[in-house]
């Protein structure tokens, strides 16, 4: 998405692709197959425990454990990458956290 609209953006202002959002771009994906591969490992191995169906009831557990695993490994890969966004997003949460 990031990479189409960049394209079309640049064709109305001028180049706008740059190393630096070519970083950002392979950054961001990077994080995105880290939560895609755990999202998918924890749902199989879900399934295979015999949890999980296509039932609400069986499915909206699988979708609760993989979801957050997900999210703490998108989470965790966008910061040991470097995306800066992840890193101000997770400092603002903590200083406005209650002690």
């Amino acid at each position: 998405g990031s990479l189409t609209s960049s394209t079309l953006l640049s064709r109305r202002v001028g180049p706008i692709v740059d190393t630096a959002f070519l970083g950002y771009a392979a950054r961001l994906s990077g994080a995105c197959l880290a939560a895609a591969a755990v999202l998918l490992g924890s749902q199989a191995a879900l399934a295979h425990l015999g949890l999980g169906g296509e039932r609400p009831e069986t499915g909206a557990p699988v979708l609760v454990v993989a979801g957050v695993l997900g999210v703490l490994a998108y989470l965790l890969a966008a910061r040991l990458l470097g995306l800066r966004e992840i890193t101000s997003l997770l400092s603002a949460v903590r200083r406005r956290a209650p002690r």
